[in-house]
């Protein structure tokens, strides 16, 4: 119990740092979020890999703009969360052996 503490106290503070970052310069945030995800080194950036990036956070702004509901995660992260939220993680687990992942 007390490393799920320590845990949701490193998760607090860790969402109180991106959730100040994204308010401060929403953009520059998606982006590096990209790169992280993309493993793109910001400091070893193309022009293609610039451009990719530019394109993209042009998207989500898009998305953004039309729709609250544009996704930082891809769709699974979040259908798993709710998935688990609403049924429990016994039945996630069993959905997937049933599913043969």
């Amino acid at each position: 119990m007390i490393e799920a503490n320590v845990s949701v106290k490193l998760v607090d503070t860790i969402y109180n740092v991106l959730s100040g970052l994204e308010k401060e310069s929403p953009r520059l945030f998606y982006q590096a979020l990209l790169l992280l995800d993309t493993g793109v080194k910001p400091n070893s950036l193309t022009a293609e890999q610039y451009q990719a990036m530019t394109v993209t956070a042009d998207r989500y702004e898009q998305l953004k703009k039309q729709s609250k509901l544009a996704h930082m995660l891809d769709q699974e992260a979040h259908d798993i969360f709710n998935d688990v939220l609403k049924n429990g993680v016994l039945y996630r687990m069993e959905k997937n052996t049933d599913d043969g992942i």
